[in-house]
């Protein structure tokens, strides 16, 4: 599956890679340049990859509270939640968004969770009035990331997003379609999604790029970005083998709205106060980046494992995302993850980065 706007992503001197069986933008020759812009100013993305579903019908809300970690019936129209969909034993078959309208539930899915997710939902419809349309052909998702995201997507929304709470959003009409802006950070700086039909899509993104002057950003550069910030993907850093404690995801779960699958499993593990291994990250002094599942190493004991990593920019250095034993992740504890052949020093950091913790490791 190849976005929308491939060929403008050709002209502008896209690399592409693979993603869940999609061509998408790697980056756009320089990755550290477009990592840059984001953290300095603003840069634009290209989501089409994203999964997105359109949920309607008289039972819609009620359906979707009762299959959900958050609350669905306190959305009001203009708000959003993140939430889990879980396995009857409390494991995480998704992470995903979900936005309330007047009329109906929007749901956004990571690449990996979006067939899990869909088929699920769509399984315990019984005699419920619910209906799941994907959208994934007739809508796109460009996102501007960066501390001037506001001010360029007013621009292009024509409206003034002042005092617009994470995950709200407002539908904008556009000549014969309506456009949505949502505000959604994904990388740490803020940010702004703008939901659109698939044909308006090169038009606005021609428009940033080239009466905008807005830096193209690829899927390395998030990448990068999202691991600063410490922000967890699904089917990288965490999978159905997880518990949603374990990876910090407090705010996708409420534990006042009753009953939902694998509701018993979580609320067990917050009342008891206690969880083996939770989500770290680990700065490493190396040149290679570990492989994911490498060993983390403490005291000459396995503590953990490595889910995912980067060349960080702001570390100079090797940055992975981990599960680690509670007892060591508080920042400063010397560890070692061992890789290749050899083991390499690392030191657990505290996320999202600062000018606290870029530093070198301690001797």
């Amino acid at each position: 599956m190849k976005s929308p706007l491939s060929e403008l992503h050709e002209k502008s001197g896209a690399h592409f890679d693979s993603l869940q069986n999609r061509e998408v933008p790697a980056h756009f020759g320089d990755p550290r340049a477009e990592y840059d812009a984001v953290r300095e100013s603003v840069g634009a993305l290209d989501l089409f990859y994203v999964g997105r579903f359109r949920v309607l019908g008289r039972d819609r809300v009620r359906y979707l509270h009762n299959m959900v970690s958050n609350d669905v019936k306190g959305l009001k129209p203009g708000d959003g939640c993140y939430a889990t969909l879980l396995t009857h034993q409390g494991r995480i078959e998704s992470d995903l968004y979900i936005y309330a309208f007047e009329d109906c539930l929007f749901l956004e899915c990571p690449p990996s969770g979006t067939e899990r997710c869909s088929d699920t939902l769509r399984k315990y419809i019984v005699a419920d009035d619910v209906t799941i349309e994907n959208r994934a052909r007739e809508q796109c998702i460009l996102s501007l990331q960066g501390p001037d995201s506001r001010k360029t997507m007013e621009r292009t929304a024509g409206a003034s997003l002042e005092g617009f709470r994470l995950l709200q959003h407002r539908n904008f009409a556009h000549e014969t379609e309506q456009w949505t802006v949502v505000h959604r950070d994904r990388t740490g700086c803020d940010g702004y999604d703008l939901w659109l039909p698939a044909q308006d899509a090169p038009a606005v993104w021609s428009g940033w790029l080239e009466g905008g002057g807005i830096r193209p950003a690829g899927h390395e550069p998030l990448d990068w970005l999202r691991t600063e910030a410490g922000i967890p993907w699904y089917g990288i850093d965490m999978d159905e083998n997880n518990l949603p404690q374990e990876l910090g995801l407090s705010s996708a779960i409420s534990l006042t709205k009753g009953c939902y699958r694998g509701q018993e499993i979580v609320a067990r593990v917050h009342y008891r106060g206690h969880l083996d291994r939770q989500l770290g990250a680990v700065g490493i002094q190396s040149d290679r980046l570990p492989a994911k599942g490498s060993e983390i190493r403490a005291d000459g004991n396995r503590i953990g494992e490595v889910t995912s990593s980067i060349q960080s920019p702001r570390l100079g250095r090797p940055l992975a995302l981990c599960i680690l034993k509670t007892a060591y992740l508080s920042a400063g504890t010397l560890v070692e993850v061992a890789y290749g052949d050899r083991s390499y020093p690392g030191e657990v950091l505290s996320l999202p980065l600062s000018a606290g913790n870029q530093g070198p490791l301690q001797a």
